[in-house]
C-alpha cells in the first residue's frame, strides 16, 4: 500500500489517502469485525496504519448518518483513479521494452528452441521473451494454444 502511493505521487497519478470504516450492523457482524482485526494484528499491521476497533459512538463521531455495533476504521486505505494508474504503469512497461497489443486475437504460437515465445495473430507473427495472457475466461483456452507450453501449468476452467 505504501509504496502504491509513493508510486502515484512519482507519476502524478491522482489519488487519497481517506480511510474507511467498515460498519457492523449486528453482534455478528462486530464479531466479524473483530476477527478482521486479529488477522490484521497476527500479519503485522501496527502502528498509524493499524485498524481500530470503534464504538457506536466513535463511528458516529466520524460519519454522522452512520447507524451501527460497531466499526472497524482503516486509516490507510484510500482510492486511485485507476485510468490514471493503468495509464502510469503502461508508459513504464512500454519504457522497459513491453508492447501492449489490444485486440489482437492470437492464433496460437509456440515456444522456440532458444526459449522465446512465438505468437501468431491474423496480423502480425510476435517473437517475445515473456507474455501475459490477459484473457480472461478464455486465458486456458489461449494457453492450450501454445505448443510446448506446460499443459500442468494451465488452470482448469470452472464456472459456478
Amino acid at each position: 500500500r505504501r509504496m502504491l502511493y509513493e508510486y502515484c505521487k512519482e507519476r502524478g497519478v491522482e489519488h487519497k489517502q481517506c480511510g474507511k470504516l467498515i460498519v457492523a450492523t449486528s453482534v455478528a457482524q462486530l464479531e466479524e469485525l473483530q476477527k478482521i482485526l486479529a488477522v490484521s494484528q497476527k500479519n503485522g499491521l501496527v502502528g498509524p496504519e493499524a485498524l481500530k476497533l470503534l464504538s457506536p459512538e466513535e463511528a458516529i463521531g466520524m460519519e454522522p448518518q452512520v447507524r451501527c455495533t460497531g466499526a472497524l476504521y482503516s486509516p490507510s486505505t484510500g482510492i486511485v483513479n485507476s485510468h490514471e494508474l493503468m495509464l502510469a504503469l503502461l508508459a513504464d512497461a512500454e519504457g522497459s521494452g513491453a508492447m501492449l497489443a489490444l485486440k489482437t486475437p492470437v492464433n496460437g504460437g509456440e515456444l522456440m528452441s532458444d526459449g522465446r515465445i512465438l505468437l501468431r495473430t491474423p496480423e502480425m507473427e510476435i517473437e517475445c521473451d515473456e507474455f501475459v495472457i490477459c484473457s480472461g475466461l478464455a486465458a486456458p483456452r489461449l494457453a492450450s494454444q501454445i505448443c510446448g507450453f506446460r499443459k500442468d501449468l494451465i488452470p482448469i476452467s470452472r464456472f459456478a
